[in-house]
């Protein structure tokens, strides 16, 4: 534990212990003569730490400051910490401690009232002095403090207060006057509270009016007005009851369209509202009434039940904007939650998540996303402006939803997918409807206008994809083609062959591949295997390169056969549908390393093209 670096009393200390402290009533009222309290709470990935405001000169000598997840509990020792003997409040009124915030937290990713954490400080008499939650609702439901063996007593059965505020990449959320805001870290110094964002209202927390929509969102990659209780218009233009976003898109009336000025706030937002999202139809006119926040980057307003009204009034239609989509963060900021219609075809860079989350991700400019160590040595500058390159270019085409598709809703179809318009790395994505630009889980997003799914596609999938698909490999020229095929697992000892594996299931609840528990890493049973060669065998086939690397096939030593008894298999099935011994494989050396993995690389060839010279040898010192 370290008492931030830039504080005036000594660092480097650590705590020896877990702390016991004694059990405390309800929240505990600070002092009447100061107003001690948390003001401010880094948890970025080169800091974290806990500022409390207090009176120049107060001894915080033994108190205790920490922080618990979302479930209420102190995740590890390291996320509390006893504050040094002769530690005191400088001339600034702050001080900051440094103290890991729990849960793996970050700014600008997971930080808000669901998966966030909270602080808490307890004094040397072992009352709660604070107990801030980071995101939230602010006047909701906050974190009550659970017991386990890390957990202060005094936390235990208390409740967090929402900030309602979440810090954007790199910042901490400060208390800046009666609200919590995101900006730069400020250890050991409280910010200017002259200006508290509330120009338009006589009570000094709820703004008078209306309050535009750009307003909320500002020019910066936060709201500047997070915490605050706002009432906005706007058009709704995207709506999501089903699927987990539980929330809409509301753009201010007539905004959007070709002239858009550059740098300009974004007209669009999104309101999170589980309450009211089913009586909200794209087009309506609507005012909403709730709390600003950012929510895993993304500038939302949450609103209850009672802060949703239609207006009677017409409404300019809004316009998407229709423009290249840009790369970088400051242009795609200024265009959060509002409609766009691509005029440019994005390359189809990533397809990993799609039978995942329905996630598929795009490029901008010219073809694929190359990965930095492909094409550089790791760790040189030039990999990592590649890399910083392609979190430019990147950007996910989302489904309108949350779902995890291997976990629930397996009786839907997947969204993008289907056998006449494959979605291929190095495809182009066209659009042929509006998506509105999201941000969440440190990504950029389109998201169509309601949730997608293989049964509405037609109505509601806003891109279409060229097919890059050919019948076989183009001609590469040459006397000998060489070629690498990933046979994902193919292993002939099934998991049924095998004691204690557990499974990968169908929608009937039939094990289809080998999750863990054993050392099987492939099919489940014979069907599931015939599927798996079948597809395999068709591609190689096809493939027909004169040689074929094979990655991800079982080690057969593993099982108590010849090491190369899968790979034997494997080329006999391929004789079997080729109609003659068109395929062979190098066999495994006579001296294989004593650690091996179950798992293996293999080598394929047709002999009527090549041979191999002398005995394989495993390279395992490269």
């Amino acid at each position: 534990m370290n008492v931030s670096k830039t504080a005036s009393s000594t660092a480097g200390l650590s705590l020896a212990a877990a702390l016991v402290l004694p059990a405390a009533p309800a929240i505990a009222a600070p002092a009447a003569d100061s107003d001690i309290h948390i003001s401010e709470i880094a948890y970025t990935f080169s800091t974290d730490f806990i500022e409390v405001a207090a009176d120049p000169g107060t001894d915080i000598s033994g108190w205790t400051f920490g922080s618990v997840t979302r479930g209420g509990s102190v995740q590890a020792q390291e996320n509390t910490v006893t504050v040094p003997e002769d530690t005191t409040v400088g001339d600034s009124g702050a001080v900051a401690i440094d103290v890991s915030i729990t849960n793996s937290v970050k700014a600008g990713s997971a930080a808000d009232g669901e998966y966030g954490s909270s602080a808490f400080v307890i004094d040397d008499d072992g009352e709660l002095v604070d107990f801030q939650q980071i995101g939230g609702v602010v006047d909701g439901k906050g974190v009550t403090g659970t017991k386990n063996t890390f957990t202060p007593a005094p936390v235990i059965g208390q409740e967090a207060e929402p900030t309602g505020a979440t810090a954007a990449s790199g910042q901490s959320i400060q208390l800046t006057g009666d609200a919590w805001k995101s900006a730069a870290p400020t250890p050991n110094a409280l910010p200017d509270s002259s200006d508290d964002g509330d120009d338009d209202g006589d009570d000094g927390e709820t703004p008078e009016g209306v309050t535009p929509i750009a307003d909320i969102q500002g020019t910066g990659d936060a709201s500047p007005i997070q915490g605050k209780t706002v009432t906005t218009r706007g058009v709704v233009t995207a709506a999501y009851p089903e699927g987990g976003l539980n929330g809409y898109y509301i753009q201010t009336p007539g905004t959007g369209g070709a002239d858009r000025a550059d740098g300009a706030a974004s007209d669009g937002i999104f309101v999170y509202s589980p309450d009211t999202v089913a009586d909200t139809n794209i087009d309506d006119h609507v005012e909403v009434t709730g709390t600003v926040s950012e929510h895993y980057g993304q500038t939302q307003i949450s609103v209850s039940a009672s802060g949703l009204k239609t207006v009677d009034e017409p409404a300019e239609a809004v316009k998407p904007v229709e423009d290249a989509f840009p790369a970088g963060d400051e242009k795609r900021e200024s265009l959060e939650g509002m409609l766009l219609q691509p005029s440019e075809s994005l390359t189809v860079a990533d397809n990993y998540n799609t039978n995942t989350y329905g996630e598929v991700v795009l490029a901008t400019g010219e073809g694929t996303l190359d990965q930095p160590t492909d094409v550089h040595r790791p760790g040189t500058p030039e990999a990592k402006a590649l890399e910083a390159e392609n979190l430019d270019r990147e950007v996910v085409l989302d489904d309108g939803a949350t779902v995890n598709f291997l976990k629930a809703d397996k009786d839907i179809p997947l969204p993008y997918l289907n056998k006449e318009d494959p979605v291929r790395v190095g495809a182009q994505a066209n659009f042929t409807s509006p998506v509105v630009l999201g941000f969440d889980h440190e990504k950029w997003r389109f998201q169509p206008t309601t949730r997608l799914t293989g049964d509405n596609a037609e109505a509601v999938q806003p891109t279409s994809f060229t097919d890059t698909r050919t019948e076989t490999p183009e001609a590469v020229g040459g006397q000998v083609s060489l070629a690498s095929f990933n046979v994902l697992n193919y292993f002939t000892t099934t998991g049924d062959q095998l004691s204690g594996c557990q499974y990968y299931d169908d929608r009937e609840g039939n094990h289809i591949t080998v999750r863990g528990g054993c050392d099987a890493r492939g099919a489940a049973n014979v069907e599931s295997l015939e599927r798996q060669e079948t597809k395999i065998v068709t591609a190689i086939n096809k493939l027909d390169a004169s040689v074929v690397s094979l990655m991800e096939i079982e080690n057969s030593a593993a099982f108590g056969k010849d090491r190369d008894d899968a790979l034997a298999t494997l080329v006999k099935r391929l004789n079997e549908a080729a109609g003659s011994e068109k395929w062979d494989f190098v066999d495994s050396p006579a001296a294989v390393p004593s650690d091996e993995d179950v798992i293996r690389t293999a080598l394929i060839y047709q002999p009527a093209e090549v041979a191999p010279q002398n005995e394989s040898t495993i390279l395992d010192d490269q």
